[in-house]
C-alpha cells in the first residue's frame, strides 16, 4: 500500500503551519518554499483544508493561512479525510478476509486519529504559543 504524494504534502503543509500557531499567516506559495515542496500542489491542498475547515485563508495583501483551530485540535485524521476522504476501504464481500480487511481499516484510521498536528510540529521543534524553552 501506498500513501498518495498530496497526503504527504498535505500532512507537511498542515504541520508547519502548526508550528507557526494561529496567530500567523503565511501565504500556501511561502509554506511550499520552506519545505521545498511544489507550490502548486501545496497551494491545492491547502484549498483543500480550507474547505473543509481546517484551514483559514485570508487573500489580499498582508493575507496568508493559518490553522483553524490549534494544532493539538487537529489530527492527522483530520487531514487525512479532507484530503482523501477514506484511504483504506474494506471490500464488500462475504469472503471470510472481509473481517481482516475492516480491522486494517479501522486501525490504520484509528493511529491517524490519536496523532495531532501539535504531536508532529513538536517533533520538529517549537511549537509557537506553546511553554517550551531550550536552554
Amino acid at each position: 500500500m501506498r500513501l498518495p504524494q498530496k497526503l504527504d504534502y498535505a500532512l507537511q503543509a498542515a504541520v508547519e503551519l502548526g508550528r507557526l500557531g494561529q496567530s500567523v499567516r503565511v501565504p500556501a506559495g511561502e509554506i511550499a518554499d520552506r519545505l521545498s515542496l511544489p507550490r502548486r500542489f501545496v497551494e491545492q491542498q491547502i484549498s483543500i483544508m480550507s474547505r473543509a475547515g481546517l484551514v483559514r485563508c485570508q487573500p489580499g495583501p498582508g493575507g496568508g493561512c493559518s490553522l483553524a483551530r490549534p494544532a493539538c485540535e487537529v489530527s492527522a485524521g483530520d487531514v487525512l479525510r479532507a484530503v482523501e476522504g477514506v484511504l483504506l476501504e474494506a471490500p464488500d464481500s462475504e469472503s471470510p478476509l472481509a473481517s481482516l480487511w475492516t480491522s486494517a481499516a479501522v486501525a490504520f484510521q484509528s493511529e491517524f486519529d490519536k496523532v495531532t498536528l501539535a504531536d508532529l510540529a513538536s517533533q520538529l521543534g517549537e511549537v509557537r504559543g506553546s511553554e517550551v524553552y531550550f536552554i
